[in-house]
């Protein structure tokens, strides 16, 4: 089992940059990959894998 951590957005990037995986487990079982994507204004952010349950993962996670 994974264990929690929390890391500002540029610094998740950073590290999936660097090749670091990183995942949500929100319902525990309901494993999802977090990537990122670009805004039509070449913002960074991070999203999850399209894996068909709505609404996003990482809008659902509590915060820290």
């Amino acid at each position: 089992m994974g264990r929690r951590w929390r890391l500002s957005v540029a610094q998740a990037l950073a590290e999936l940059d660097r090749g670091q995986p990183f995942y949500v487990e929100e319902p525990a079982g309901d494993r999802v990959e977090i990537g990122s994507d670009v805004t039509p204004k070449g913002r960074r952010f991070l999203r999850t894998v399209a894996d068909g349950d709505k609404p996003n993962n990482l809008s659902r996670l509590p915060n820290c």
